[in-house]
């Protein structure tokens, strides 16, 4: 008994120095930048994110970045899968779920239907920065997926046991670059924190979110393809970013407050 004791003991020690070991080999988004994503002044660009999730990539196997293809100006647009590590290895066969359901005409049974949705894993998307001079999410994203990498508490790891999380930094690279290089030129000068005097995505300005029906843009076509012919997620979250002066929270009921301020707005307008 004392020796099973000491067995399980010593293998409990064992296998928190290997998680630990493990967390710390995996880099920080600050030991790759320099900073910590958010701090003051401070703006990550496409290649250095893109660095920091090839590094990741590397070294965390519950992380798996893909080039979906080039942005209008030639930079990669990448997606980042996070999940546990046996979920990694199956990523395959967790599209062709996917694919399954979403379309009815390849389910033909209800017990097939149910076979699926119990083999499944629920499939996230979160896309951030499509408009590039909302900068945040872009840099956030490192963060989360680091933190998603090393975190070991139970909650987070079951979590990544019944989730796919397809964390896409930009569907605009190309504008992050023009807002982080922009951002660096004007640092200190009257400047500092204007928006670039140039359109921030090539053809589109800030109106890149509006090409969905069309897909005329090759970033459009290229997060459609991943989202709606390939993984059909059942959440997709776009992140953005208000003003200084937005607001943080919005609390409901919104319906009256919507029509109010609609109307407000038409009267206004009227006079």
């Amino acid at each position: 008994m004392n020796r099973r004791l000491s067995a399980i003991f010593f293998l409990t020690v064992f296998l928190s120095v290997t998680a630990a070991a493990q967390s710390t080999a995996i880099p920080s988004p600050k030991s790759v930048l320099g900073f910590t994503p958010g701090d003051d002044r401070t703006v990550a660009g496409w290649p250095q994110i893109t660095d920091y999730f090839e590094r990741l990539d590397r070294a965390s196997d519950r992380v798996l970045v893909q080039t979906l293809g080039q942005s209008t100006l030639k930079r990669p647009v990448i997606v980042a899968f996070l999940s546990a590590r046996e979920n990694i290895l199956a990523l395959a066969k967790y599209k062709e779920i996917q694919q399954q359901l979403a379309d009815p005409r390849k389910i033909t049974q209800n017990l097939q239907r149910d076979r699926l949705l119990a083999n499944g894993k629920v499939v996230v998307a979160i896309s951030c920065s499509i408009h590039s001079t909302e900068i945040v999410a872009s840099q956030m994203s490192m963060q989360l997926a680091y933190e998603l990498a090393t975190a070991q508490d139970a909650e987070t790891r079951e979590i990544l046991q019944n989730t796919i999380l397809l964390l896409i930094p930009s569907p605009n690279p190309d504008g992050i670059d023009i807002v982080a290089n922009w951002y660096r030129k004007t640092l200190g000068t009257p400047y500092e924190g204007r928006e670039p005097p140039e359109l921030y995505h090539y053809y589109a300005g800030h109106d890149d979110n509006r090409d969905w029906f069309m897909l005329n843009l090759k970033e459009t076509q290229l997060i459609t393809r991943l989202l709606w012919h390939d993984w059909f997620p059942q959440i997709v979250y776009d992140v953005h970013q208000q003003g200084s002066n937005g607001s943080r929270f919005f609390i409901p009921p919104f319906t009256t407050r919507r029509i109010r301020t609609s109307r407000r707005c038409y009267s206004d307008k009227s006079d």
